[in-house]
């Protein structure tokens, strides 16, 4: 019998979200679920392709943020996976997606570590792309909610010169680095070093640097600030 992946995320999203008092945490996990459903979307845009399997990886990538809605709850990938594998008979690729989709240049080890043992370490290469490609349209759809959420009093304001030595040197941010909107815009940028495929390189040039640089060079002539000068300097780097 087919899986209603669909069904799955909208039954975990309604279910738990009732539950929850805090507003902001309200709104958080309703950008997750729309960031849910757009990860698809691009996955189509960048990849033309997607089969059922990379469906379900895509939209339940993060259904562990809606299994355990508090803030100090463990990690989603761990809660998510756990959920899945509990309660549904789903592909591997599905929970590997899962569990892995928040590592950076590490995924390759840590896949393979972990189905070392396993009788689907002969897929092993298999649940890499499929993974692999949750992880770009991840960081495609963060950047794109990033850009969206971004309003004119953010433009000018202080860029965070951590986040901003983590892009020049093209290594990846920190979350405790991001303190503002430019920051998280700044903070995906240095994403784009983390990008498996060229399909979805090629699609963040021609779609999306440009916008940010638009960002940035407003947020330059309204501050003048030296970091907005070094981060545009750093993007034109992409022409």
């Amino acid at each position: 019998m087919k899986i209603d992946f669909y069904n799955i995320l909208q039954k975990c999203y309604a279910e738990n979200l009732i539950n929850i008092a805090n507003v902001n945490r309200i709104r958080f996990l309703s950008k997750k679920y729309i960031h849910s459903y757009e990860m698809v979307e691009y996955a189509k845009k960048i990849f033309g392709n997607v089969t059922d399997e990379e469906t379900g990886a895509l939209l339940l990538h993060d259904i562990g943020y809606f299994i355990d809605t508090s803030e100090e709850a463990m990690p989603h990938t761990e809660s998510g996976y756990n959920y899945l594998k509990n309660n549904y008979s789903v592909n591997e690729c599905i929970l590997a997606a899962a569990k892995f989709h928040d590592r950076d240049s590490s995924v390759d080890a840590d896949l393979e570590a972990y189905y070392n043992q396993s009788e689907l370490f002969g897929k092993v290469d298999y649940l890499k792309t499929t993974v692999k490609k949750v992880i770009d349209c991840d960081i495609v759809s963060n950047l794109d909610m990033c850009i969206n959420s971004t309003e004119i009093d953010d433009l000018g304001i202080p860029i965070n010169e951590n986040i901003v030595e983590c892009l020049l040197c093209n290594r990846l941010g920190k979350n405790e680095f991001v303190t503002n909107r430019i920051d998280g815009i700044i903070y995906m940028v240095c994403g784009i070093n983390l990008l498996f495929f060229e399909e979805t390189k090629k699609y963040v040039m021609t779609n999306m640097i440009n916008r940010v640089k638009k960002i940035v060079k407003l947020g330059y002539q309204i501050s003048n600030r030296n970091e907005y000068m070094k981060v545009l300097n750093y993007l034109d780097t992409f022409d």
